[in-house]
């Protein structure tokens, strides 16, 4: 986050000659002319020799420059030391500067140290900054598997918080869910999708949390209260893929006949089986294969044809979702479309169309085997624009107009360090990732071969 300047003291910064600026002023005009790693060369020299009690500005402006540039390790050290700086009565840490702080730490998972930067801070915070900091502290509860931590701190500060901060309604309902609380939780859930939204980021939100009420229904075989949810999703949203997946489930998900839950006071929300302490205990099918197992039993029922045309408009809504521009980095969106293609072909081949199961099967696998190799594409990207960024500051720091050759050997030091960190974590990534990615495309695979066995066997039996 990058400190924000008022204009009078921008034009200030500007006129004011150099030699009369402190070391912050300095650094923050050379950063607003791009010239960042002669800011932090400014930064370096300066900061040593500044009383410890008016130090931490330029602190938390040289972990800032840090950050943007990669150079994660001095970032944190900066911001640590920035936590420890006495502070006089005129240089108390501002609650944003603290915020900022605590959000780098949530951002690497750092839970420990985002909870010493706020916990004792973050009541005295303005309005929505509170609310801000309660949503990081929310996310550390999470994290350390306490959700209860974070219902209890947003019901004692109910009149303290602002209630339109969708962040934080939507970690309320997860820690309420997973206290087996899941009827509050989706009314919280059902209320935030309500909320007026202006912001791109709002619509995206509300897109997520539409997703996954919908794949909670649906895992509920709750049909009829997901299909709306997903209908309302846009082809333009990050979420399309998924809502189009799961749009055509549910359209094949019967609506099990239950009673009402005990704690709802309207048939509208809660359709679903319950135990006796109020947790859901109703199940979907576990795989593709078997659930066209179950639906080709219906298939031999009462009602085929009403079935078949539920069938077709799935298989529209599958081809659509396999069809969409996706980025690798939408890693959920991506195994939506893989799981939709395997899914059209067992949808054909119940309504009849062998010949086109079997080219549906067959390119789906084809998708499946170049997926394999495409997977670790996302985390490469990240790794290139990281390390692109250490090598521009690299760049900036071999031409520095008036370098101080001892910072400049010490600069160029880290960011080779900072380089090798970066690679390192990369390869961390890839491998979470090739994790996240090897279970579902082994499912995947086998569903699909399974699918075009069968076909094969239905073809020569004709």
């Amino acid at each position: 986050m990058r400190p924000a300047f008022s204009i009078i003291g921008l034009i200030w910064l500007i006129f004011t000659p150099l030699a009369n600026a402190s070391g912050l002023e300095t650094a923050q005009l050379l950063s607003l002319q791009k010239q960042d790693a002669a800011a932090l060369q400014s930064l370096w020299e300066t900061i040593p020799a500044t009383p410890k009690t008016e130090r931490r500005p330029a602190m938390l402006f040289a972990a800032d420059l840090c950050q943007r540039y990669g150079l994660t390790e001095i970032a944190r050290s900066y911001y640590l030391q920035a936590l420890t700086e006495p502070a006089s009565t005129h240089t108390a840490m501002a609650s944003g500067d603290r915020l900022a702080i605590g959000s780098f730490f949530a951002a690497h998972q750092e839970w420990q140290r985002l909870s010493a930067s706020l916990e004792n801070h973050w009541r005295d915070f303005p309005y929505l900054l509170k609310s801000q900091a309660l949503n990081l502290l929310s996310l550390e509860a999470l994290a350390d598997s306490t959700p209860s931590t974070v219902s209890t701190l947003y019901d004692s500060e109910s009149r303290k918080i602002n209630h339109r901060d969708r962040f934080l309604q939507y970690n309320y309902a997860v820690a309420l869910y997973q206290q087996g609380k899941a009827f509050e939780a989706r009314q919280q859930l059902h209320a935030l999708i309500e909320l007026p939204v202006f912001k791109r980021e709002e619509i995206w939100l509300r897109d997520e949390v539409r997703i996954r009420l919908a794949q909670h229904y649906l895992y509920h075989q709750q049909g009829k209260l997901a299909a709306p949810l997903l209908d309302a999703i846009r082809a333009q949203s990050p979420y399309a893929a998924r809502a189009l997946l799961l749009s055509g489930w549910a359209g094949l998900t019967p609506d099990a006949e239950q009673p009402l839950c005990s704690q709802a006071k309207s048939g509208q929300v809660c359709w679903i089986e319950t135990d006796q302490q109020g947790r859901d205990i109703q199940r979907s099918p576990s795989s593709i294969s078997q659930t066209f197992a179950e639906l080709r039993k219906q298939m031999a029922g009462d009602a085929p044809q009403t079935l078949q045309a539920a069938l077709n408009n799935s298989i529209k809504r599958w081809q659509l979702a396999s069809q969409l521009v996706v980025n690798e980095k939408q890693v959920e969106e991506r195994q939506a479309q893989l799981e939709a293609l395997v899914s059209i072909g067992y949808a054909q081949q119940l309504v009849g169309e062998f010949k086109s199961a079997k080219q549906s099967y067959q390119r789906a696998l084809t998708a499946l085997k170049a997926q394999t190799k495409a997977a670790m594409n996302a985390a490469e990207q990240q790794q290139r624009h990281l390390l692109g960024q250490l090598d521009l500051l690299e760049k900036q720091f071999l031409n520095l107009s008036k370098p101080n050759p001892a910072l400049q050997e010490r600069a160029l030091a880290a960011i080779g360090k900072a380089k090798q960190y970066r690679r390192q974590d990369a390869k961390k990534i890839q491998r979470q990732q090739q994790t996240q990615w090897d279970e579902r495309l082994t499912e995947y695979l086998k569903q699909a071969h399974l699918g075009l066995a069968s076909t094969h066997h239905q073809l020569s039996v004709q």
